[in-house]
């Protein structure tokens, strides 16, 4: 056999080797990671607020910022339509869950995380409604900046966030008292 032959039918062989160590080691480890980072994307606790800084906006009025800053925060899954009511600085969002728990610290927890990115990256927004099948929570930009202290704008940057915002929420007894102190609840 000639030289050329052989060099072919060895690179060949490191070719196939190659491919089944990526597809069957490099890529299945790599699937694993975005799946465990997309699963921690739906809690509040573990939600990276840096993939969602891209979507800040002084504007509530652009509804395609809006629908995506939502679709990436941790109640993103379950949403089903908007409404802007422009007049107001008002933004509805429309859920299509019915059987979530409303007295579940998680949810509210949730929806303490939401409300407050909505207000620290939509500049002039200033009352936010989640809206679900048997019940809806409104907060406003003065509650909101009454509970933190401070203007919700200010809570945007990741180490803010995550002291201010994201690690409290681990404290059930907080989450109680900041959704008492953030949303009324009113009857859809």
């Amino acid at each position: 056999m000639k030289m050329r032959n052989l060099v072919i039918i060895l690179l060949l062989a490191i070719g196939v080797f190659a491919f089944v160590i990526v597809e069957f080691s490099v890529k299945p480890i790599i699937r694993a990671r975005q799946q465990a980072y997309l699963a921690a994307q739906e809690n509040p606790l573990t939600h990276d607020v840096q993939g969602v800084l891209q979507y800040r906006n002084a504007y509530m009025g652009n509804a395609s910022n809006d629908a995506h800053l939502n679709a990436n925060l941790p109640l993103g899954r379950f949403i089903q339509t908007y409404e802007l009511h422009p007049n107001q600085l008002e933004l509805v969002i429309h859920y299509r869950r019915p059987d979530l728990s409303m007295t579940s610290s998680f949810f509210k927890a949730a929806l303490l995380y939401d409300a407050t990115a909505n207000f620290a990256l939509i500049g002039n927004l200033q009352a936010i409604t989640f809206d679900f099948p048997a019940q809806a929570f409104h907060a406003t930009r003065d509650a909101v900046q009454r509970w933190y202290g401070l203007n919700p704008s200010t809570l945007a940057s990741g180490s803010t966030w995550k002291t201010q915002v994201q690690r409290r929420l681990g404290d059930e007894a907080y989450v109680n008292a900041a959704f008492a102190g953030v949303f009324g609840t009113r009857t859809s």
